[in-house]
This record gives structure tokens, C-alpha cells and sequence, in this order.
């Protein structure tokens, strides 16, 4: 994501943006710094989202005739869809570098996650709990 000029971040909301682009930009919020933000919602409507995808069938399935096979089994318009989307993925990382030479570098936010203390659980604890889970299986596969 670094060659590309986004952080790693990043890369939850824009495979998101596959779904659905709109909660992809809202999920740019978690993006620390206002320049990766920017840059990551800009690119995150040159991605083909799944509303893209009924129009797609329909233009394939008009132009290419289904019965035209390329590799065994694997039709024109198979191989047509899949060029779509990695060409999307393609211009949308494509678009992200060139914004992000374009836009002023700030500061990099460092990467800072807070992860609580993990201890080892204790052996009688396990026990207990692998006693009652079993016991609840157990319960429910009988009735």
C-alpha cells in the first residue's frame, strides 16, 4: 500500500468498496490522517461495486454470445466480467498514485494499536470451561 502512497489501513475500506462504496467512505474514518482519508475515498468509487455487477451481467450477456468458450469451460464472458474487475482494481491503484504524488504529504501517523496485557490462561481454568461447553453440546445433542 506504501508504493501506492496509502497506508495500510487503508485497505479495509477499499476492499469494502467491493460491496458497497458508500459504506467504504464512511469507514475512511478511521484513517488518522486528513491526506490518507482524501486519498482513500477518492479511489473508493473507481472500485466495482456490487450494484455495478447486474449492469455487467447484462451488457456481457448481450454482447457475448454464452455458447463462445475460451478455456474448456471458461466462457467469453466470464473471462470479459473478470477483466472488469481486475482493470477497476488496476485504475483505482493506479489513480491512488497518481493523487498521492499530487497531494501534500504530511506527516506519517504512526501505527498505534492498544493491545491489553494477554496472560496464559490457567490450566484449571480451561478445564472448566471445556467441562462446560462440553457438557452444553453435550445437552443438545442428546434431545
Amino acid at each position: 500500500m506504501r508504493a501506492i502512497g496509502l497506508q495500510g489501513k487503508a485497505v479495509v475500506p477499499l476492499v469494502s468498496g467491493f460491496a458497497c462504496a458508500i459504506p467504504a467512505v464512511m469507514a475512511t474514518r478511521t484513517l488518522e490522517s486528513p491526506r490518507d482519508r482524501l486519498l482513500t475515498m477518492m479511489v473508493i468509487p473507481l472500485i466495482s461495486c456490487s450494484a455495478r455487477l447486474p449492469v455487467y451481467t447484462l451488457l456481457i450477456g448481450t454482447l457475448f454470445p454464452a455458447e463462445q468458450r475460451v478455456l474448456g469451460p471458461i466462457g467469453l464472458g466470464m473471462l470479459m466480467m473478470l477483466a472488469i474487475y481486475l482493470l477497476s482494481l488496476v485504475l483505482a491503484m493506479g489513480a491512488a498514485a497518481v493523487f498521492g504524488r499530487v497531494l501534500r504529504k504530511g506527516a506519517r501517523a504512526p501505527l498505534l494499536i492498544e493491545l491489553p496485557p494477554y496472560r496464559w490462561p490457567s490450566a484449571r481454568t480451561v478445564a472448566l470451561v471445556l467441562l462446560h461447553k462440553s457438557r452444553i453440546f453435550l445437552r443438545t445433542a442428546v434431545q
